[in-house]
């Protein structure tokens, strides 16, 4: 929707017009009620939104609205956790998590202070933390290389996070680590 808007905005009359319009897009609390339908397919869902609905709260023409505006696909993955089955919606872009690309980040660096002869137990009172979230930050340094690739990317799966993480016994073998990652 965001999209489309940035194409009708082009024809708006003026920024007071475009602010509105800006302002409407981002309080969605109206969007679930435009949704007149949703068919769900093998891989993606068919979401069908009632054009004058939109048209009216974005102040637009509904004249000026094509299917694609208000008529889109949506991909999502149903991903098995034991008995629990979670349905998501891939994001179009990357979901970048900062708290755990910090988390790698400090791990890497504190890593290097370890190879470079610090203890843990001066390194958590350099950061003034706990040994123990020292212990398991350092996790992060051992991941995968290929995991480590797609968290600053921000294409790791959604239930990959500083909290499994540290919650979790990570595997020392990256292909175990790849498997159970997969599985998130």
């Amino acid at each position: 929707l965001k999209t489309c808007a940035g194409q009708l905005a082009l024809r708006l009359p003026g920024p007071d017009a475009h602010n509105a319009m800006a302002d409407a897009i981002d309080d969605k609390s109206w969007m679930l009620g435009a949704v007149t339908s949703v068919t769900l397919h093998d891989a993606y869902m068919r979401i069908e939104m009632d054009v004058s609905a939109v048209a009216c709260t974005l102040g637009i023409e509904s004249e000026l609205f094509e299917p694609s505006h208000t008529n889109f696909d949506a991909p999502f993955t149903l991903k098995r956790r034991g008995v629990e089955i979670r349905f998501a919606l891939d994001a179009p872009s990357a979901r970048l998590d900062d708290a755990l690309m910090a988390n790698v980040a400090r791990a890497h660096a504190w890593l290097e202070q370890i190879k470079a002869g610090k203890t843990i137990a001066e390194i958590a009172d350099n950061q003034g933390t706990a040994r123990r979230r020292v212990q398991q930050v350092l996790e992060f340094a051992f991941l995968a290389p290929d995991i480590t690739r797609d968290i600053l990317a921000g294409t790791q799966p959604m239930g990959l996070t500083s909290t499994w993480i540290m919650t979790h016994r990570l595997p020392i073998s990256w292909d175990d680590q790849r498997a159970l990652v997969t599985t998130l």
